[in-house]
């Protein structure tokens, strides 16, 4: 099943685009330094003039059989394994955890796919963070809820799970799921469990330092707000039910099918007439459901900047219909079983068939594309060492992964939202890069250096003297102009003049 799902981007050239570039460039620089420099992947100067690696909030390093499948493959296979691999491991951790609920095979085949049916949606743009992660978010649920545990390792063995997702890169699943395990945790009550989930979970930390700069950071957007970010009650309803929502984009998918939001709602009502008291765990779960909507609908962000490091509230969604899910599933457990199954069956064959919607379709461009090849290596034979790169068309990402894996380091491009600065002067005639690309000829005294980022206001300017024109080249019938920096006297960075002494 995982392997057609994923087909068609295992037949492209590459397995997605856009922000699957920026998500690959962490592990495009620990194998160049491992692979190419022969060091630990510590600190890089192909990233913004040089930073240490692990202070990408998508660092994985630390994920272990992620990286070894990236060190041992070429980018782009290892890619592959890595994506269809994480795609089985999560389709394998939801039908255990719909074992603990569902008698029959065939219900749990169903509960399995609607378990799964959140994370689909990241595989169109790979975001590999989602894609890592959402296998250990639910095992963690099911070695918390499996019974005949003991309360030890209960908790030793959920916390590791939980502890992993951070080291996957996955910041947002993190955060979520430490609130809904907490929310379990307290109803749960056994001092034992809680021990040995902290005791487990603390290995999460390892990651706290590729975050720690952003917490409480202001990241909004005047052309973006938060808010706008957000989703109303009416879109998670429609997002749950049929997975096509408003706004129209991938983060609004998080089906879980018609029939299983009528089967809750029945349950809802069924336990409202009989006057039947919810346990200790429905209720953190129901508590759990609440904060997930506040904050996909981005009220919970209003008036601070606390929670600005997830500055995309809609991505809440899979823990709604998680928690939902697992509300419905404990009402099923304790209830016939036959009834409930045909409707879970309706509700995973719908979701099925609505996730052909989303199927991702690969890239047209290879991490080892020749055309990118063929320009890094004219480059590099200018003695390109940073070059500021034309970072406005998000189709041309394959050409950063094609430079930094060349050893080029490019100080302006697009490393996903975290508060970057671009590198725009530095230690090379004044400025941050050796080597300029301009998608027109320069005609003017000064060329402005726009980062073309999100997130930055930094601009700046260089002189028309500090640079010397190299040659025209093309990448897919794109023209692109090289163009040395120089060091000319009486030119100081920004374009000003200056003084000189003879």
């Amino acid at each position: 099943m995982a392997f057609l799902y994923c087909f068609p981007a295992l037949q492209a050239p590459f397995w997605g685009s856009g922000d699957a570039w920026s998500n690959l460039l962490p592990v495009v620089h620990y194998r160049h330094s491992i692979l190419e420099e022969h060091t630990l992947p510590v600190y890089t100067d192909l990233w913004y003039g040089g930073r240490y690696q692990w202070q990408n909030p998508l660092w994985n390093f630390l994920y272990l059989p992620a990286t070894l499948l990236w060190l041992a493959f070429p980018l782009d296979l290892g890619t592959r394994l890595v994506y269809i691999g994480h795609l089985g491991f999560t389709l394998w951790a939801a039908y255990l955890l719909a074992s603990l609920f569902v008698h029959s095979e065939i219900g749990r085949v169903a509960v399995a796919i609607l378990l799964t049916a959140p994370l689909l949606s990241a595989f169109l743009p790979a975001h590999t963070e989602k894609i890592l992660s959402w296998g250990w978010v639910l095992l963690a649920l099911y070695f918390f809820f499996q019974p005949n545990r003991s309360a030890l390792s209960r908790g030793l063995l959920s916390g590791l799970c939980v502890g992993i997702i951070p080291l996957t890169g996955s910041n947002y699943y993190a955060f979520y799921m430490l609130m809904l395990m907490g929310s379990l945790l307290l109803a749960y009550g056994e001092r034992k469990t809680w021990f040995g989930f902290l005791l487990t979970a603390s290995i999460g930390l390892l990651h706290l330092p590729s975050v720690w700069h952003l917490i409480g950071q202001p990241r909004g957007n005047p052309a973006e707000p938060i808010s706008s970010l957000g989703i109303s009650i009416g879109g998670i309803l429609l997002s749950l039910a049929v997975g096509v929502s408003i706004p129209l984009t991938w983060e609004s998918w998080a089906p879980i099918g018609l029939t299983s939001i009528y089967l809750f709602f029945r349950f809802i009502v069924k336990n409202f007439r009989s006057q039947q008291r919810p346990t200790r765990i429905e209720l953190a779960l129901s508590g759990s459901l609440l904060i997930f909507v506040l904050l996909a609908t981005a009220v919970i962000y209003r008036g601070h900047t606390l929670l600005d490091t997830f500055r995309v509230p809609m991505r809440a969604l899979p823990f709604i219909a998680l928690t939902i899910l697992l509300i419905l599933l404990i009402q099923i457990a304790r209830s016939d079983q036959h009834g409930a199954t045909f409707f879970l069956l309706v509700a995973a064959l719908q979701v099925s068939l609505t996730s052909l919607l989303i199927r991702p379709t690969g890239s047209p461009y290879s991490p080892y594309d020749p055309q990118a090849q063929a320009f890094a290596d004219l480059i590099k034979q200018h003695g390109a060492h940073q070059v500021w790169l034309p970072s406005d068309n998000a189709q041309e990402m394959f050409l950063h992964v094609t430079l930094n894996r060349n050893g080029i380091g490019l100080p302006n491009v697009y490393y996903g939202d975290m508060g970057q600065e671009p590198a725009i002067y530095g230690a090379h005639c004044g400025y941050g890069f050796d080597h300029l690309i301009t998608r027109i000829p320069i005609r003017t005294q000064t060329y402005l250096l726009k980062p073309d980022l999100w997130w930055t206001t930094s601009t700046g300017t260089i002189a028309r003297q500090n640079l010397r024109f190299i040659k025209k080249t093309s990448l897919y019938g794109q023209s692109l102009y090289i163009y040395r920096v120089i060091c000319e006297h009486g030119t100081a960075p920004g374009g000003a003049q200056t003084s000189s002494v003879k």
